[in-house]
């Protein structure tokens, strides 16, 4: 009987905590909750003008919407691995944009320049494009 009790403690050290650090993780990677997309609204919204793809970027030409002319006709490098997401937050692969597409974008620091050029941006293909 104590050897039972024994191997029932052991079980538990082992299994719980790995349960727990398997709980925690899945929760962090399946909300999104460090992805900026889900924390502010997007720097930029505008249509997709042209789409040119590389094996790991996918540059997107941009006109920008009204309120948006700062980053007007700026080319984004989105990444092909969590550069761009469908309007549900879900990841999509950027190699799938298309001319006319309308698009949210985040971007990380820019340089000063016309177009305007900037590091590492994010995507989000606009609820409204779903229905093209």
């Amino acid at each position: 009987m104590a050897i039972k009790r024994k191997r029932r403690a052991a079980w538990a050290l082992a299994i719980i905590p790995s349960l727990i650090l398997v709980t925690a993780c899945v929760g962090q990677s399946g909300d999104g909750g460090d992805d900026v997309r889900s924390q502010e609204p997007p720097d930029a919204i505008g249509v997709v003008t042209s789409v040119s793809k590389d094996a790991t970027t996918v540059a997107v030409g941009f006109t920008a919407d009204q309120g948006y002319e700062y980053f007007d006709k700026t080319t984004f490098d989105l990444s092909t691995a969590g550069g761009l997401e469908d309007p549900d937050g879900l990841a999509a692969d950027p190699n799938n944009l298309a001319v006319g597409d309308h698009i949210e974008v985040w971007v990380g620091e820019c340089e000063e320049s016309q177009p305007v050029r900037c590091d590492h941006p994010l995507a989000r293909i606009a609820p409204e494009s779903e229905d093209n």
